[in-house]
């Protein structure tokens, strides 16, 4: 428990109790938990949702080491860059179809710009999206 609170930097939450967290605290205390279990096969939705950018990079930066160290971590995402960054393999589900396989490749600009209707393109080495100009109309 106590490396679990260490890995999620919730050591100085251990006297407090779970009412007095932000929504943020809380989640990395419920991550923490997950990983306190040491189960071989972690499943999270949203892991990053009430996190600041900081504490979303260090969350999928320990994600990313315990799937290095041979754990199954099987995310359920919407940040489609952290995604690309993160992830060994991406499934992207549609109305149509079901697309697994390689960030890159299921995430490419073209898919992205195709499946949620955006503009979008490879910045910097990062995937960028914006929305597509509305129409002017006559």
């Amino acid at each position: 428990v106590e490396a679990s609170m260490r890995a999620c930097e919730i050591d100085a939450f251990a006297e407090r109790g779970i009412l007095s967290l932000s929504g943020g605290e809380r989640q990395r205390v419920m991550i923490a938990r997950l990983l306190a279990t040491e189960a071989p096969i972690l499943v999270l939705d949203e892991p990053a949702a009430a996190l600041d950018i900081g504490h979303t990079l260090s969350c999928y930066q320990l994600l990313r080491r315990l799937a290095d160290e041979g754990r199954c971590v099987i995310v359920a995402m919407h940040e489609l860059e952290l995604a690309r960054r993160f992830a060994d393999r991406v499934v992207l589900l549609t109305p149509e179809a079901v697309l697994a396989g390689e960030p890159e490749e299921v995430l490419s600009p073209a898919r992205v710009s195709e499946v949620f209707e955006v503009d979008a393109q490879i910045v910097a080495g990062e995937l960028r999206f914006a929305a597509k100009p509305a129409r002017s109309s006559p």
